[in-house]
C-alpha cells in the first residue's frame, strides 16, 4: 500500500470513529444535525470510491434526518442513562474491577494528552473510546504525510494495543446487546456501522482476530446518570 492510500484509509478512520462517537454520545439539535451533514459528506466519498461502508453511513445519514430530536433523545435516555437498557462503559463487561480498567484506559488518554470532557463521561464510556481512536487515526495520517516514522509506529502501535486490550473486546457484546434491545434505526445502524469499523481498523493495523469478552455486561447494576437533560449533554470530545 503506497503512502497516499495509505493516509485516506487513516482518514477514512478519522473519520468514522469520529461519525460513531458522535453517534452514541448524549444528542442535542445540534449534535444530530452535525452527525446527519458528516455521515452525508462521508457517504458521499465512500460511495465514489465503491466501498462497502458507503451504504450502512448513507443509511445513518437518512435514519438521522427522518428522526425527530426529541424521538433520539427519548431512545438515548432509555438506553443508556435513565434506565440503562445498554451499558455504554467497557468496565460492564468485564468480570475484573472496573477500577483497573479505567486505570489503563485513561494512560492511553494521558500519553497522547488527550482528556475527556465533563459531558462525554468516564474514561471507559463508548464515545470517549470512539473519540480516542479518532484522534489517534488522525495523528497517524499526520505522521505519514509527513514521514515520522517513529511517530508512526507510536500512534500505531497504541491503536492496536487499544483496539486488542479494549474496544475490540467488548464492542460485540455491545453491539449484540444494543441490536437485542432497541429497534431505532439511528441505533442499528449506527450498531452495524460500528462492527464494520472495527474490523476495517483491525486489517489496517494487522490484528488477525479479537478476543472477545461473554455477549452480555458481567454486572446489571445502574450506572450513574450522567446525562438527565438533553439540553444540558455535548457530543463527546477528547
Amino acid at each position: 500500500m503506497n503512502t497516499p492510500t495509505q493516509i485516506q484509509q487513516a482518514l477514512l478512520r478519522t473519520d468514522l470513529w469520529r461519525l460513531l462517537a458522535m453517534s452514541l454520545a448524549c444528542p442535542t439539535p445540534d449534535s444530530r444535525r452535525e452527525v446527519a451533514q458528516l455521515a452525508a459528506e462521508l457517504g458521499e466519498c465512500l460511495a465514489e470510491d465503491g466501498a462497502s461502508l458507503a451504504t450502512p453511513v448513507t443509511l445513518l445519514h437518512e435514519a438521522l434526518t427522518a428522526t425527530a430530536d426529541s424521538d433520539l433523545e427519548g431512545e438515548y435516555h432509555s438506553l443508556f442513562t435513565t434506565q440503562v437498557l445498554v451499558s455504554p462503559y467497557e468496565g460492564s463487561y468485564h468480570l475484573t474491577e472496573r477500577g483497573a480498567i479505567i486505570g489503563d484506559i485513561a494512560a492511553f488518554y494521558t500519553a497522547f494528552a488527550l482528556q475527556p470532557t465533563a459531558q462525554s463521561g468516564p474514561p471507559d464510556s463508548l464515545p470517549n473510546e470512539l473519540a480516542l481512536l479518532a484522534s489517534l487515526a488522525l495523528k497517524e495520517a499526520y505522521a505519514l504525510e509527513h514521514g515520522m516514522a517513529e511517530a508512526l509506529e507510536v500512534t500505531r502501535t497504541a491503536t492496536r494495543r487499544f483496539l486488542e486490550d479494549h474496544l475490540g473486546r467488548w464492542v460485540t457484546a455491545f453491539v449484540r446487546r444494543l441490536v437485542g434491545t432497541t429497534g431505532h434505526p439511528v441505533y442499528v445502524i449506527a450498531a452495524q456501522l460500528l462492527i464494520e469499523a472495527a474490523a476495517l481498523a483491525a486489517d489496517d493495523v494487522g490484528i488477525a482476530d479479537f478476543q472477545y469478552l461473554p455477549g452480555s455486561p458481567a454486572t446489571q447494576e445502574a450506572e450513574t446518570v450522567l446525562c438527565p437533560v438533553a439540553t444540558q449533554c455535548e457530543p463527546a470530545d477528547v
